[in-house]
């Protein structure tokens, strides 16, 4: 009865209301000053604050027992409380400073939050550790939410659960007899489509096929083979706090030109989620906090140890440019994609060793390694336009894409919306100007390539290229309109190194002047 009793949304709710009001009441009491002038002011707008509380607790179902039908566990209640309660606070201080709605003291507001806050973790710990375990089901198990499947060879099915960490195999035979006991329990986790999907891609021989259910590498690398054919992780790689690791483990398992088969929720499938799920107004405000806290936080080095203290690393925003180039880092290359139940599911194929970035980038000003004179390797400041790990797939997108305007990746989907805005005025260029300052750059010249884009160059163009500096201005843009080809830009480039050749600075000069008079009235672009 208590268990029950305790799992209703609504009594904990009201549970916490109580807490909320007995905070309030606990820092009027406390703020210096009678309570007969504090009450009548304070009273309408705490009215506001609760139900702004509650909104947001109902929401995103504060205090909950099951996930799923999972238990919870409380860390993961106490991550909850404070994402929660960091999202109130967030939206309090902007009604407060930003559009001026209250008159509130920052002692009252801020203390109120505090005294709930702890009151709420310290009624959980009561809750979870004293009261929830007494009633728990016998089929309940703490390690459910990662227990995985052995499928022998014989067609029986043995569920393995470990103290420290259960490790789960799914070795299928031929689909042709692919067990129905089997396949639901496959499907709890995934869909019918998605199964539909996946199992097109089973290698006939049983023991070549591994399917995990798993977000920590540590079921990867205990595995006894790594000459699998085909691995297939059906959790969502949202959930996987260190990513990179987890893809290398999968790549030491897997034979090469083996099959790799991963699922997540994009940055876009998530938007629409959200602003579908919430009301108009109201969606785009949960957005804007969601994404601040579950894409930005985790980004900025001061803030990621606090976002991982918080979350575990679990349901962090993962942009589709970002995951397909960590895929790419880590030596494989992607053969099919498709959207799924809400899923973006990659099928992957394992072209070669990671290569083990031990200096990712995330920052706003990033260096990308270009081919400058006597073709020695320099690192080129600009602002970010582009995902992170963008520069993993530029093969990708050329075999895509090809070439459009101005030797550019025409649709690139690598680049942020920000980016398209900074790269239309020319923002991300400017650090460039640090290289020039270097003396690895000169104002005007041809541009500094990547490897890949100076090996689409002829053998000719790339000999005199390396001949003199890489400069800020590409000769390309003294033309209007602009070459829109390739073979354009190359003619471009061949005629002012030739032009250069006979008079250094007097055709800088002219070439500087012509590029800023397009610039600024015939609106030649860098994007």
């Amino acid at each position: 009865m208590i268990y029950k009793y305790f799992n209703t949304r609504f009594l904990i709710l009201f549970a916490d209301t109580l807490i909320v009001s007995a905070a309030f009441l606990l820092m009027i009491w406390l703020k210096p000053g009678t309570l007969h002038y504090y009450l009548p002011n304070y009273s309408d707008p705490f009215l506001l604050f609760l139900a702004l509380w509650i909104i947001m607790s109902w929401w995103f179902d504060k205090f909950r027992i099951k996930d799923e039908g999972t238990p919870v566990t409380y860390s993961e209640v106490a991550r909850l409380i404070l994402r929660i309660n960091i999202y109130i606070l967030a939206i309090v201080a902007i009604a407060m400073y930003v559009f001026s709605l209250f008159n509130w003291s920052r002692i009252v507001v801020l203390g109120t939050i505090a005294i709930s806050t702890m009151l709420e973790l310290f009624t959980g710990y009561i809750f979870y550790y004293l009261l929830y375990p007494l009633h728990m089901p016998d089929d309940i198990s703490d390690n459910s939410q990662d227990a995985l499947l052995i499928y022998q060879h014989d067609g029986t099915t043995d569920v393995q659960a470990e103290d420290a960490v259960p490790t789960q195999i799914l070795t299928p035979v031929d689909l042709s007899v692919f067990p129905a006991d089997l396949k639901s329990i496959v499907l709890e986790e995934t869909s019918e489509n998605a199964f539909s999907f996946i199992t097109r891609y089973f290698f006939p021989e049983p023991s070549k096929n591994l399917i995990v259910s798993t977000n920590t590498r540590f079921n990867i690398i205990n595995q006894p083979k790594n000459d699998y054919k085909v691995i297939i992780n059906i959790t969502r790689l949202n959930t996987i706090r260190w990513l990179n690791k987890f893809f290398e483990a999968v790549n030491s398992r897997m034979e090469k030109g083996g099959i790799f088969i991963c699922c997540l929720e994009t940055r876009s499938i998530r938007k629409n989620r959200i602003l579908n799920r919430f009301p108009p107004v109201l969606n785009y405000i949960i957005y804007t906090f969601d994404f601040l806290f579950h894409r930005v936080l985790p980004k900025l080095s001061f803030t990621k140890a606090f976002y991982f203290f918080l979350t575990g690393g679990n349901k962090r925003v993962l942009p589709g440019p970002e995951t397909m180039g960590r895929l790419y880092s880590c030596g494989f290359q992607i053969i099919e994609e498709s959207v799924i139940d809400n899923l973006k599911y990659f099928v992957t194929r394992k072209t070669c060793n990671p290569v083990f970035d031990q200096h990712p980038t995330y920052a706003p000003l990033i260096t990308l390694q270009r081919v400058g004179k006597n073709a020695k390797i320099i690192k080129v400041y600009k602002f970010r336009t582009m995902y992170a790990y963008s520069e993993y797939l530029q093969a990708y997108v050329f075999e895509k894409n090809k070439l459009s305007e101005g030797g550019k990746f025409s649709d690139d989907f690598r680049i942020t919306t920000l980016g398209k805005t900074m790269r239309m005025l020319w923002i991300d260029e400017l650090p460039m100007l640090m290289n020039v300052l270097k003396g690895e750059l000169k104002l005007v010249g041809v541009r500094p390539l990547s490897r890949h884009y100076y090996s689409l160059y002829t053998k000719e163009l790339q000999e005199k290229r390396v001949l003199y500096k890489p400069g800020l201005i590409p000769p390309y843009y003294a033309d209007f309109p602009t070459p829109k080809s390739l073979g354009q830009i190359m003619a471009n480039e061949l005629r002012y190194l030739e032009a250069y050749e006979k008079h250094h600075f007097i055709t800088d000069f002219v070439y500087f002047w012509k590029a800023i008079y397009n610039i600024i009235f015939r609106r030649a672009r860098s994007a």
